[in-house]
């Protein structure tokens, strides 16, 4: 040990003392922070576009931190007034709550009855109402859809309500000395920008973050071929797209097309027998046949697959 010290100071470095809380145990590793962010960044981005969804205006969400804490820390230091949303996230064992200050209520609120979101600029100082509770309720599970698709690459959950409280302290979902996780989010609606925070009681949490090896979580946080395909079909099954049903192009002069005027008919060099493009956006992908169906013109798939890249070619030079 003495020579350690020698070649320490020799080498011009000094020792470093790290205090130690013995009251509260750093459970929660570096790689347990980085794997938790990761998935609620995923939830991030999925709450800013439900609550665009819901209140038809610009949101974004970002989140600030992801720490460790003590029950007793936490309730301490969230507002006194707002709405709490107690969670039970099956099968993790225990309770976690989703809490939204007053200002972020009344101001959903607000929106989802028509307003404008001033209400976030003069909060009442008052709880919520029996009503304005069922609407923040309402508009919090159409939220839990998103937590579950984040949590989905580290343990399979199924979110659902079992309460609402107007304070973390009367929520009560761990002991003031136990340790949970700790969530912050910023959420951008309308004009104002307020915090909100998720918070887990960590044995909620160990099992799952054990069992997953950190490294792999963090290198490989991919699901098999098919789930994939699956989970992005149904994401993606009521997009709609544009797509259109073109002759092929033709080419004309300057001068031809500066002389053109109503009833003159334009040659484009193509048999009115030939099948047109269907384009969806800018790219082509199925031979049509141009018909009616009813009053209305529709096509008729000539050509099911999907063209291949001479084709495309061919059809884009025209």
């Amino acid at each position: 040990m003495k020579a350690t010290a020698k070649r320490r100071e020799s080498a011009g470095r000094e020792r470093v003392v790290k205090d130690f809380d013995f009251r509260r145990p750093n459970k929660l590793s570096r790689e347990h922070v980085r794997t938790l962010t990761l998935l609620m960044d995923s939830f991030a981005r999925g709450v800013a576009t439900q609550v665009s969804s819901q209140l038809r205006c610009i949101s974004k969400v970002t989140v600030l931190s992801v720490e460790q804490r003590t029950w007793d820390e936490y309730v301490q230091e969230s507002p006194a007034v707002g709405n709490v949303s107690i969670l039970r996230l099956a099968p993790l064992p225990g309770a976690s709550l989703l809490y939204l200050p007053a200002e972020l209520s009344f101001t959903v609120i607000e929106m989802l009855m028509g307003g404008g979101g001033a209400m976030g600029e003069s909060t009442p100082e008052r709880g919520l109402t029996e009503i304005e509770t069922t609407l923040i309720r309402g508009f919090t599970e159409r939220l839990l859809p998103e937590l579950r698709l984040a949590f989905d690459d580290l343990v399979t959950v199924v979110p659902t309500i079992i309460g609402v409280e107007s304070s973390p302290q009367f929520a009560q979902i761990a002991g003031p000395t136990d340790l949970v996780v700790v969530i912050e989010l910023e959420l951008t609606i309308d004009r104002l920008t307020s915090k909100a925070s998720l918070c887990i009681p960590f044995q909620s949490l160990q099992q799952s973050l054990e069992e997953t090896s950190a490294q792999l979580q963090l290198a490989n946080m991919q699901v098999d071929v098919e789930r994939s395909r699956v989970r992005m079909l149904n994401r993606t099954a009521e997009v709609t797209i544009e797509v259109a049903a073109r002759l092929q192009a033709a080419s004309i002069s300057s001068v031809r097309l500066s002389s053109l005027k109503e009833g003159d008919v334009l040659h484009l060099g193509v048999r009115t027998d030939e099948p047109l493009t269907l384009w969806v956006g800018e790219r082509a992908t199925h031979r049509v046949t141009a018909g009616k169906r009813g009053r209305k013109t529709a096509v008729e798939i000539a050509s099911p697959m999907l063209l291949d890249e001479t084709a495309f070619t061919d059809t884009l030079r025209g």
